[in-house]
Parts: C-alpha cells; sequence; structure tokens
C-alpha cells in the first residue's frame, strides 16, 4: 500500500472527528438530504473501524474485517441497538413512519457511538429507553486505532472473558486458562 493511501485513509479518519467543520456545530438536520446524512453516516461508521482494520478494504481483503472479532462485535452492537431503539420508537410514537425510525435511529446509533457529534433530531424527546441506550453507547466506543475518544470494544471484550475466566476458576479452582483473543494468548 503507498503512503498516498495511508495518509488519505488517516486524513479522512481524523476528520470524521470534527463536527465544527459543519454548520451549527454538528448539526445535520437542517439539511434535510438523506443522502448527506447516509455519506456522513457511512464515513463515521468507516472512520470508526480504525486504519489498521481500513486497510484490509483497502487491498480488497473484506474477509479479514469481517474476521476480526473486535468488528464483529462492534457491528453486533451498532445493529442491536439500532433495532431496539427503532422498536421503542415505533412503539412509543416516537416517530410516524418506519422509514422516518430506520434514518434517525441509524444516524444517531453511529454517530453517538463513533462520537462524531452530528445530530439529526432531538433525541431528548426519544423515551428513557432510547436516551439511556445511547448514553451507554457514549461509552461503548468503536474499534481500536480508531479516533473515537471513548472505551474501545476489544477492551470490553477483554474484560468479559476475564471475569468468564475468573467465575469459571471459582468454580474449578485447579483450572489454569490463558485469555485467548484471536490466535494469541494474553
Amino acid at each position: 500500500m503507498a503512503w498516498s493511501q495511508i495518509a488519505i485513509l488517516i486524513g479522512a479518519s481524523m476528520l470524521l472527528s470534527l463536527p465544527w467543520a459543519f454548520p451549527a456545530f454538528g448539526e445535520v438536520e437542517h439539511l434535510d438530504l438523506g443522502g448527506l446524512w447516509a455519506i456522513l453516516g457511512s464515513m463515521a461508521l468507516c472512520g470508526s473501524a480504525g486504519a489498521a482494520l481500513l486497510y484490509f478494504l483497502l487491498v480488497w481483503q473484506p474477509g479479514k474485517l469481517i474476521g476480526d472479532l473486535e468488528f464483529r462485535v462492534y457491528l453486533m452492537i451498532l445493529v442491536g441497538v439500532t433495532l431496539l431503539l427503532i422498536g421503542f420508537g415505533m412503539w412509543r410514537g416516537d416517530f410516524r413512519s418506519f422509514g422516518e425510525a430506520a434514518r434517525y435511529s441509524v444516524f444517531q446509533v453511529v454517530s453517538i457511538q463513533t462520537n462524531t457529534g452530528f445530530g439529526t433530531r432531538d433525541f431528548d424527546q426519544w423515551t428513557a429507553f432510547s436516551r439511556t441506550a445511547l448514553v451507554i453507547l457514549m461509552f461503548i466506543g468503536d474499534c481500536a486505532g480508531s479516533t473515537s475518544c471513548s472505551v474501545k470494544v476489544i477492551r470490553y471484550i477483554l474484560l468479559a472473558k476475564i471475569l468468564w475466566l475468573e467465575l469459571e476458576q471459582v468454580f474449578h479452582p485447579s483450572v489454569v486458562r490463558a485469555v485467548r483473543l484471536g490466535q494469541r494468548d494474553h
């Protein structure tokens, strides 16, 4: 991979963390352009993967990106919370249609978890469950190597694995296992 491609990749991911570069301090609601929201959301999602994982996309090896445990967990969190927000928003009447629910929920979840700071809707008017889910997402963060300012997903994966091993040792004190992440012992 050429150094120019690496520079473009890093520069684009850093630009995504600058919501002040857009009008009204990151609020894009007044720009009522679904295409712009889709572009901003997809760029934020790409920036959240980190430069090391995006390298695999640039060299046409997307299987390695999907094969990464951290990225899969990250996508599961995004999809799961988005579906919950759509479901609760439709049930409680926060949205007029399914399309509106999907559009606002997807964008808010990606924007909040990636810490880009863009806003499309006043989610303080949403249900208490939706607000709580979005606040929790602020603490989960992105993948290692991204420009997000939260705790990375990989640390939560390691925490879960360590807690599981400790729980196993409570019931089986003589068991000695290493924490494995991918093909490596930690």
